[in-house]
């Protein structure tokens, strides 16, 4: 949520950039574009990165119980 609210806000100085001071917009337009794609990969890092770390913790285990298995 708070990810959504802050590309809501980037969005919305956007839009006053442009209204306010057209001359500069396209400069940091580009930059607070720069700052959307960045909530977003780290919106996508933070949902992604404990199902990875799970899955990686799931596989260790099942190798590991067949490599006990393995030796007995």
């Amino acid at each position: 949520m708070q990810t959504f609210l802050a590309i809501l806000g980037v969005i919305f100085l956007i839009y006053l950039l442009f209204r306010f001071f057209p001359v500069f917009a396209e400069f940091a337009g580009l930059v607070l574009g720069g700052v959307v794609i960045a909530l977003i990969t780290l919106g996508f890092i933070y949902i992604a990165l404990p199902i990875v770390a799970l899955a990686l913790i799931l596989v260790g285990a099942i190798w590991l119980f067949k490599k006990i298995r393995e030796s007995i």
